[in-house]
């Protein structure tokens, strides 16, 4: 089908290099460059070739952006790049043009060209009018796209914020729920990659509006393209538009430079998120250890105290000279608290001497250390 296409019409070669770029892909740099070809072939009475009429051939190709609805949620719309193959020949002596659109999008991007040729009643309108149509349609929702990005851009940023390290920063502790995380590195990186997608997209299109206007330039000096005063109206549209297309490189640069920003430093503030979190983490691990001491020192006290009355009433229990009457019971009990007190007067005493020795060794060791410091 395609050599029946290219046979009949008459196509000149150079349109298989914009074909190339389209149709399945073992590489994705195929496509990621700017392709413009151009052809013109001079009228002829005979020859050996036999007679031909003056033609204009040219093929091009560039980028444009489409708006499509979310899957999960139709609030937030989604952005998708296409793209776009044109070929048209000029023939000037039967006022006719054969074009070749490359996937021109049914419903959205051509619907576009055929409204804006309607409403200017330009039904029969000169190729170059057409090709500048294709182009100002193309870039018709560039603006509203990297506005959509700038938004985008503020609300990490916004994100961002919250988490530079200050001395007053109470937004900090009011969203702690919030904090950085490493997804959130991944999506400005996303984010840095669309970004230059989107500004190699505007360097392919900038680069075929300026190959147009000079393939325009020398259609003109080689044969009867056009008149003069319509080439001079469609050269300054073409200018306008080449000045439009570089204003919106010039906001994608400037996008890409505050991305690779908010990434550096969000690369700095993830350490240092995790580091309070940590901090945080070990801080209250602390406080619960020292709950769990003074817990201990109460039970350690507690036991200080019941523990010699349990050994003593062991010892009693494991003999019979202490079994008497209940008469004679006020000796035993006497003798009961007497053996109680003294065991622990010396079980206060060794702890005390224990605690004493302790502390001069303590007090004594860092003397040595500040001496020898």
């Amino acid at each position: 089908m395609l050599w029946h296409l290219v046979s009949r019409l008459s196509i000149f070669p150079g349109f298989l290099d914009v074909l190339h770029l389209f149709g399945g892909k073992t590489d994705e740099v195929n496509e990621d460059y700017a392709v413009y070809r151009q052809h013109f072939t001079p009228a002829s009475d005979g020859g050996s070739d036999g007679a031909r009429e003056e033609t204009f051939e040219l093929c091009y190709n560039f980028k444009y952006v489409e708006q499509r609805p979310s899957h999960a949620d139709g609030h937030h719309p989604i952005w998708t790049t296409r793209k776009i193959g044109v070929y048209a020949k000029r023939e000037p002596k039967e006022s006719r043009t054969t074009w070749v659109l490359i996937q021109p999008g049914r419903k959205s991007y051509l619907d576009r060209v055929t409204k804006r040729l309607g409403k200017a009643g330009k039904a029969h309108a000169h190729d170059q009018e057409i090709h500048l149509l294709l182009m100002k349609s193309a870039s018709q929702n560039w603006t509203e796209h990297i506005d959509a990005l700038d938004v985008e851009f503020r609300m990490l940023d916004t994100k961002v914020f919250m988490w530079r390290p200050g001395v007053t920063n109470a937004l900090v502790d009011e969203y702690l729920q919030s904090g950085l995380v490493m997804p959130d590195s991944q999506r400005i990186q996303h984010y840095k990659v669309k970004l230059h997608q989107l500004l190699h997209a505007l360097d392919i299109n900038y680069a075929n509006i300026e190959s147009l206007r000079r393939g325009m330039e020398e259609f003109q000096r080689q044969g009867n393209y056009t008149s003069r005063d319509e080439h001079q109206k469609y050269d300054r549209e073409l200018q306008e538009l080449l000045f439009q297309t570089m204003q919106h490189k010039v906001r994608v640069m400037h996008l890409i430079e505050c991305a690779q920003g908010l990434l550096s430093l969000v690369c700095t503030l993830i350490p240092y998120v995790f580091a309070r979190k940590e901090n945080s983490l070990m801080l209250k691990l602390s406080e619960k250890a020292t709950e769990y001491a003074k817990s201990m020192n109460m039970i350690t006290i507690m036991c200080m105290l019941y523990l010699p009355p349990s050994l003593v009433a062991a010892i009693f229990g494991m003999t019979d000279i202490f079994h008497t009457r209940s008469s004679s019971l006020g000796p035993v009990i006497g003798m009961f608290a007497a053996a109680t007190t003294g065991l622990f007067a010396l079980t206060f005493t060794v702890w005390a001497l224990w605690e004493y020795t302790r502390r001069n060794f303590s007090s004594l060791r860092d003397e040595e250390m500040n001496v020898t410091d």
